[in-house]
């Protein structure tokens, strides 16, 4: 049982860092994330409470980290992360709110955009590890294509053509202008869609993920912030 929500864990952080990721990699600029690097952005980011390592001198740049809401006051959330420390988190107009949702594969139509993280074998071929069903808002700021990832999978950012069904999984028929890509979704394979909602939809006890900048204040301006739905 606990071996079995520990990989439940650290599969929601893998998509929790991949979404954070391919949101703020548009440009192909670096990015720090958890290590891995997205197209040609790098980067670096928390582990429950690794973001939680910053100092405060490597806050005062783009990073991204991991707590739990204590509280909320108006537009400040009130943080805590894993090593104990609770910072002010402030949400401004343009701070984007995303609630990922697990969803099955049925629920996958033609035509949407995902972002698919998969392994690929010796014979080139390409085994969904995760997948992130993107809104039309969060489509729009994507890197589309397909490019290497740092831990040694692939990240393919395309549309569906067709799903089609096989005896060891399903397979996915992604296609972005000139790229076309078939990828096999095993059981295994984590699926969320993420979808943008406001500052009402979150509340205290809440474990987020937050991308943004500290200020000589001390506030973390946050960019971004991401969560898990039921």
């Amino acid at each position: 049982m606990l071996n079995g929500r520990f990989a439940e864990a650290c599969k929601t952080l893998f998509m929790a860092t991949m979404f954070a990721a391919l949101i703020q990699g548009v440009s192909a600029q670096s990015n720090s994330m958890m290590g891995r690097s997205y197209g040609t952005g790098s980067g670096s980011a928390a582990q429950p409470g690794a973001g939680t390592q910053t100092s405060q001198a490597a806050m005062s740049a783009a990073t991204q980290i991991s707590g739990s809401i204590a509280s909320i006051s108006g537009a400040t959330l009130f943080v805590t992360l894993g090593d104990g420390r609770t910072i002010a988190v402030a949400l401004g107009s343009s701070t984007q709110i995303f609630k990922r949702v697990k969803v099955t594969l049925d629920s996958i139509k033609s035509g949407d955009a995902l972002g698919v993280a998969a392994t690929k074998s010796d014979d080139g071929s390409l085994t969904a590890t995760a997948i992130n069903v993107f809104s039309p808002q969060v489509w729009q700021r994507v890197r589309k294509g397909q490019f290497p990832m740092a831990d040694g999978q692939v990240m393919t950012n395309a549309q569906v053509e067709r799903l089609g069904n096989r005896v060891d999984g399903s397979t996915l028929y992604l296609k972005y202008e000139m790229l076309s890509a078939a990828i096999l979704v095993p059981a295994t394979a984590t699926i969320r869609r993420n979808l943008s909602v406001g500052p009402a939809d979150l509340a205290p006890g809440m474990a987020v993920t937050l991308r943004g900048t500290s200020g000589a204040d001390g506030i973390f301006a946050a960019s971004l912030v991401s969560f898990d739905g039921p």
